[in-house]
């Protein structure tokens, strides 16, 4: 019985701690700069890449030219007890 409850605790826990999260992406100019600029309380993770565009693997260099329709970009994933979008 023990192990029973034990087994169940481990299946439940993770769902009661879960913390619930949104996702934003914003794209302007530099991922760089708009990813040092999501350095703020309830931010929990910035991912920087490409939006937009028909080119499968970007180069960076090749979107910096304008050559690819891309536009760098910043995913956001927070939390909105913490931060609104």
């Amino acid at each position: 019985m023990r192990l029973l409850i034990a087994l169940l605790a481990l299946l439940v826990a993770p769902a009661a701690f879960a913390q619930k999260t949104e996702q934003a992406v914003f794209a302007g100019g530099c991922f760089w700069c708009m990813e040092s600029d999501m350095q703020i309380p309830g931010v929990i993770s910035v991912e920087s890449g490409y939006t937009g565009g028909a080119e499968r693997n970007p180069k960076y260099k090749d979107v910096a030219r304008q050559l690819t329709g891309h536009y760098e970009a910043v995913r956001v994933t927070y939390d909105p007890a913490k931060v609104t979008y």
